[in-house]
């Protein structure tokens, strides 16, 4: 795994990392860095997708599916969106690319 992101990339949750749902947000703990980070009510939905896709991950235009059919964002914003919260959390080890 390494850390380059492009639009085709599978992303999928690093493996240092353990999370749990609090009142419908998702919290990530990378307990090897001990990086901490809350989601708002999208990226939960982003994290939930990316548990349930397995070891191959999601790629980016996976996620912008999920995010336009469930919230009210066209695709040139979510897909902004979701690279800016990927980024993020790829700098912070809490994704992974495949």
């Amino acid at each position: 795994m390494d850390s380059i992101f492009t639009k085709n990339s599978s992303i999928l949750p690093h493996p240092d990392v353990v999370w749990r749902e609090v009142d419908g947000e998702v919290v990530l703990l990378n307990v090897v860095t001990g990086q901490y980070f809350g989601l708002d009510a999208v990226g939960s939905q982003v994290w939930i997708l990316l548990q349930s896709a397995g070891p191959q991950g999601a790629n980016l235009h996976t996620l912008c599916t999920l995010v336009t059919g469930r919230f009210e964002v066209d695709l040139a914003t979510a897909e902004a969106d979701l690279t800016a919260l990927i980024s993020d959390l790829l700098a912070q080890q809490l994704l992974a690319v495949a």
